[in-house]
């Protein structure tokens, strides 16, 4: 129950456009391919992309979202077991109000539930981290490429696509490639795909780059997309 106090922020939410009322997008489930299935179908939007006219959905902080489906849900650990640990105040047992990263704790926020060493958990962490940090860096140059790729064909005649809608993970054909990496281009391949294939492979290099350089802290910032425009979302 003490983790529904954070999720009262922490989550994914929207404020309705015309009544501004805060709403959950959780009434087919809390999962992502729930919350994706329940914008598919209302048609709610954050912003439409400045270059590509792509309407977007921005999740803003779903960090209670997540942890739901994660292990620690499922063992009974809250947030604030990890982010405000428990302490002793003479005979009393209370929570430590100075929220913040379990990393500046480890011994009360890791040690009660995981049996190692400090220096084992933090370096558990760190290689979690920068995992997803490379991944998410090679996704995001793959991106600015699928962007730069899209708005060369609204000008050099390349026929639109047949959907702008992405197609959820829960009903994805099995035969669409859910990789970002292209193909080796050939003699055959389109103009477009060729340049582009030379331009993303320089893009990964340059984002596997900033991610060896960006490991030195906790905590790590993400941009907003390129060509960002908000929409009153009522924050």
């Amino acid at each position: 129950m003490r983790s529904f106090v954070c999720a009262q922020c922490h989550v994914e939410y929207y404020f309705e456009k015309e009544t501004k009322e805060l709403t959950f997008p959780w009434s087919k489930g809390i999962n992502i391919d729930q919350i994706w299935e329940y914008y598919a179908e209302d048609g709610h939007k954050d912003f439409t992309h400045a270059t590509t006219g792509a309407e977007i959905v921005k999740a803003q902080h779903p960090e209670f979202d997540i942890w739901s489906q994660g292990i620690h849900a499922d063992n009974g650990v809250s947030c604030a077991d990890c982010h405000m640990p428990y302490e002793a105040e003479g005979a009393k047992k209370v929570t430590n109000h100075q929220i913040q990263s379990p990393m500046l704790n480890v011994n009360a926020s890791c040690m009660t539930c995981h049996h190692s060493t400090e220096d084992e958990m933090k370096n558990r962490v760190v290689k979690i981290q920068d995992q997803f940090i490379d991944s998410r860096d090679v996704a995001f140059d793959s991106l600015v490429q699928l962007i730069d790729a899209l708005e060369k064909a609204q000008t050099d005649g390349t026929p639109p696509p047949r959907s702008t809608r992405p197609v959820s993970s829960r009903t994805r054909p099995a035969s669409t490639s859910t990789t970002c990496t292209p193909r080796t281009p050939t003699a055959s391949t389109p103009r477009l795909h060729r340049e582009d294939h030379r331009r993303l492979a320089g893009r990964v290099a340059q984002g596997t780059a900033r991610a060896q350089r960006g490991r030195s802290g906790d905590v790590r910032a993400v941009g907003d997309l390129p060509g960002q425009q908000a929409e009153d979302r009522g924050t």
